[in-house]
């Protein structure tokens, strides 16, 4: 005959199984998922409806989180069958989270997660302490939460948040800088007067303002396959900062050969 008191080690079971090191997604644990987008959030309490594997507030329902949640009824179901309960005697399973201050317990969550059968009765663990592993990173990000994305689609998320013309901006910039520091040094330097010297100074900026032109070239060209509106004022930045560097360093090197 079934007993409903084995059915108490349920909801203690399904939180220890939802925080397991087994679970782990790209970037972290489903603790280190959870609190990461609790910071984001800014959210001292948040649950966790396991029959339907949804999350409140709705912003949490992200996929790391969700597909691990989704397993949680299987263990729920296992346990009814091998006590001899139907698969349906569960009609309410929760998990509630709570945050603490993050000053104090920054890697820390309580749970206490509960089970409600159809007639009514409340199944409940003590408070059950989780927490995260991992470095904080961010669990809204879709590089972190789609890790096996194609290049193609990566590059249009990279594209969406200007990553290339913010890299494309330092780089040059870098190079320019790159390019006059080691200039003056050269002017400085009154032993440097021979053209292999002069390679060394001069060539590694303008073999990357080199690379910069073609950089720049092949992302207007994904740009406009992809049908990617971009400002061709990007651009016009873009070759100012590589074509002078460029002319001016072949002007140099002619100048140390001639």
């Amino acid at each position: 005959m079934p007993r409903r008191r084995n059915l108490n080690g349920i909801p203690h079971n399904i939180t220890q199984s939802f925080f397991g090191t087994e679970r782990y997604y790209s970037r972290g644990y489903m603790g280190d998922w959870l609190l990461n987008a609790a910071r984001k959030l800014s959210l001292r309490k948040a649950s966790l409806n396991v029959l339907d594997a949804t999350f409140q507030p709705e912003e949490l329902n992200i996929r790391p989180l969700v597909f691990h949640a989704k397993t949680l009824k299987d263990i729920i179901d296992k346990e009814l069958s091998a006590n001899g309960f139907p698969t349906d005697f569960i009609a309410e399973a929760h998990i509630d989270f709570q945050f603490p201050d993050q000053a104090l317990y920054g890697r820390t969550i309580y749970c206490l997660p509960y089970l409600i059968d159809k007639d009514g009765r409340r199944y409940q663990s003590a408070r059950i302490i989780a927490g995260g592993f991992e470095p904080n990173f961010d669990p809204f990000d879709k590089l972190n939460i789609y890790p096996t994305l194609k290049i193609a689609e990566r590059l249009k998320i990279w594209s969406e948040r200007k990553f290339f013309y913010r890299t494309f901006f330092w780089v040059s910039l870098f190079s320019l800088l790159s390019f006059f520091i080691r200039f003056g040094y050269w002017l400085s330097s009154v032993d440097i007067d021979n053209g292999g010297m002069g390679l060394i100074i001069f060539v590694p900026p303008i073999i990357m303002s080199v690379l910069l032109l073609i950089m720049s070239l092949l992302a207007l060209f994904y740009y406009m396959k992809k049908g990617i509106k971009v400002s061709g004022g990007v651009f016009v930045v873009m070759f100012l900062l590589s074509i002078p560097v460029l002319l001016f360093g072949i002007f140099c090197l002619w100048i140390l050969w001639r």
